[in-house]
């Protein structure tokens, strides 16, 4: 029983050192400073602050008789119709290497940011006859995915 008692101190005490021995105050070496400044807020480069993704559907209607045929011929030929989906995104965006963008010290920890204009991009996503939605074959004309292009507001 003794024995075990003094195991068990034994062991406590080398814990203790051990734990001393890795938490004790290191010297000599150079100690990290974390410091944050507004100021380098130019080093971000683009700041994307909203996308829009959304769907738009196009139809047009036409008769193979053209006016005449839509006016006096419906009842003989049907007219031609065509639905197109139009999946796209816009990304809103500052560049903040702009040398529009200022960042302004108020004092007291406060800040004044003049943005630079917000520009736009679009991406057309997907566009495909609505017919041809369900997996079916894309005509040829409406295959691919569209340009990018860069607009920039004033």
């Amino acid at each position: 029983m003794t024995d075990w008692i003094i195991a068990g101190l034994v062991g406590f005490v080398v814990g203790g050192v051990v734990l001393w021995y890795i938490n004790r105050p290191r010297r000599g070496g150079p100690t990290p400073q974390i410091t944050h400044s507004i100021q380098q807020l130019r080093a971000v480069g683009e700041l994307v602050v909203f996308r829009l993704i959304t769907q738009q559907i196009v139809t047009a209607e036409e008769h193979p008789a053209g006016n005449f045929g839509r006016n006096y011929l419906k009842w003989l030929l049907s007219n031609r119709k065509m639905a197109m989906v139009i999946e796209y995104s816009m990304d809103f965006s500052y560049d903040l290497r702009d040398p529009a963008f200022v960042v302004r010290d108020d004092g007291e920890g406060r800040y004044t940011l003049k943005m630079p204009p917000c520009s736009f991009q679009a991406h057309i996503r997907n566009r495909a006859p609505a017919a041809c939605r369900g997996g079916g074959a894309t005509p040829r004309a409406f295959s691919g995915r569209g340009s990018t292009r860069r607009i920039r507001t004033v």
